[in-house]
């Protein structure tokens, strides 16, 4: 029942993640030219990380898939600047937003395969 709970769920977080993404880059982009658009892309980059970091216990919760842990820094004496720097290089980060884009396709034919093969049972 977690999996297919989490199936007619993954619709609405697939909304949302696809949501935030696009509007989350898209802003970044616009606003680059201004003095605003650097912390904004930083604040950015880390609330899908945060992100990627919930989806994760979701799924542990839901599925009960154990899900990596949050990525260990090379180097825990790096700068402020070498951990940004690190976040913005890691494919980790990237890999993650793809996913989010991802989720709402996915979660759209979740849902519909959820409630389709659930009502047809029930009937």
């Amino acid at each position: 029942y977690g999996a297919l709970f989490y199936m007619l769920l993954s619709m609405a977080t697939g909304i949302f993640y696809f949501t935030w993404v696009v509007t989350g880059a898209s802003m970044s982009i616009g606003l680059s030219v201004l003095i605003i658009g650097i912390p904004f892309v930083i604040l950015f980059f880390g609330s899908v990380r945060v992100l990627a970091l919930v989806e994760g216990r979701l799924v542990e919760a839901m599925l009960g898939e154990r899900m990596p842990r949050r990525p260990l820094y090379a180097s825990t004496s790096a700068t402020l600047l070498g951990r940004i720097a690190e976040m913005f290089t890691d494919p980790r980060t990237w890999a993650t937003m793809l996913y989010m884009l991802l989720m709402l396709p996915l979660g759209i034919v979740y849902f519909t395969l959820a409630v389709t093969l659930l009502s047809i049972s029930l009937a």
